[in-house]
C-alpha cells in the first residue's frame, strides 16, 4: 500500500516538483512536504523503493537537464547555471561521476547531435 503510494508520489515529485524547480535549490524537506510525509520517513521509503537517495536522484535529473540544454546549442556555463548547481566545480564533479568524462568532452563527442537539432 505504502509502496504503491510512494511510487505514484515519486512520479508526481519528478514531474511536478523537481523538474519545475530544477534551476533552484531543492531541499528534501520541500520534496517530502509535497507528498505529505516526514523528511525521515520519505528518505527511507524513497531509497527503499528507488534504490537511490533523493539527493542522487535530483543530481541525476540536473545532469540530464544540463545535457538537454547543451543539446539545444547553449554553452556549458548556461547549462550548469540553469540546472541548479551552485558552481561549476560541483557540476563538473557530478558530471564526471555520472558520465566518466567532462562536459566539454561530452559536448565534443555529441557535437553531431547538437548541430543537427
Amino acid at each position: 500500500e505504502i509502496s504503491a503510494c510512494l511510487v505514484g508520489s515519486e512520479m508526481c515529485i519528478r514531474d511536478r516538483y523537481i523538474e519545475a524547480h530544477i534551476g533552484e535549490e531543492i531541499t528534501v524537506e520541500d520534496v517530502a512536504e509535497t507528498v505529505h510525509m516526514s523528511k525521515f520517513y520519505f528518505l527511507r521509503k524513497f531509497k527503499e523503493i528507488t534504490g537511490m537517495t533523493v539527493h542522487n536522484f535530483i543530481v541525476n535529473k540536473r545532469i540530464i537537464a544540463a545535457c538537454q540544454i547543451m543539446a539545444e546549442g547553449k554553452n556549458i556555463t548556461e547549462s550548469w547555471q540553469q540546472t541548479g548547481f551552485a558552481d561549476y566545480s560541483s557540476f563538473l564533479r557530478n558530471f564526471r561521476k555520472i558520465y566518466g568524462i567532462s562536459p566539454k568532452e561530452y559536448r565534443e563527442n555529441n557535437r553531431s547531435l547538437i548541430i543537427s537539432q
